[in-house]
């Protein structure tokens, strides 16, 4: 049977996933809910049930509609945290005149990290029209001549990088907790 401790921790888990809709939170649920079923022998499917995480089969369009809102909350985001960051540089002077692209990369960098590869791209698009806009001479209009060609190019390029390098850790995360529960799964047979 389970334990007290492992039950709130379930609970305390399952909680925060209905709230935030967080992959690293469905993860950690996930093998708390393994750890569970190990220790009580029930199926770990059983388990997120009874916590309200996981519909039955039939619910198949309930699931489509909440990842169409997570795609939506993902790119909503994206386009916030680009515009905040945007807002930032253009308010703080310093900000503005030595470093205008500072927030914006940190802007791409929080995107990619929690809305993934998608939302990373997207937000790179966004800062990039920002800055040839907003921040490069002359300000409010799109020149593109040798000089903002190298110097877009460059952000793009950097933001592209980090983009991609999130989405290789998000990729290699999830392979690895595939293999976790596989091997759970595998040792729960055995006994």
């Amino acid at each position: 049977m389970a334990t007290a401790r492992g039950e709130r921790d379930l609970e305390k888990w399952a909680l925060m996933v209905r709230r935030t809709r967080d992959c690293d939170g469905w993860r950690e649920l996930e093998r708390l809910a393994l750890l569970e079923a190990d220790e009580s022998r029930n199926d770990p499917r059983q388990t997120l049930e009874r916590l309200g995480l996981v519909a039955g089969s039939h619910s198949r369009e309930a699931g489509m509609g909440d990842r169409m809102l997570s795609l939506a909350r993902r790119y909503g985001v994206a386009v916030s945290a680009v515009a905040l960051a945007l807002l930032l540089t253009l308010a703080i002077p310093p900000v503005r005149n030595e470093s205008p692209t500072a927030l914006l990369f940190a802007a791409v960098m929080v995107i990619s990290w929690h809305g993934g590869l998608e939302a990373g791209l997207l937000a790179t698009a966004l800062a990039t029209g920002a800055i040839n806009y907003f921040i490069m001479p002359p300000v409010y209009a799109v020149v593109l001549g040798p000089g903002e060609i190298v110097r877009i190019s460059v952000f793009v390029l950097v933001a592209l990088l980090i983009s991609s390098l999130n989405a290789s850790r998000r990729r290699l995360g999830e392979a690895l907790h595939q293999r976790a529960v596989r091997l759970a799964e595998a040792d729960r047979r055995k006994d």
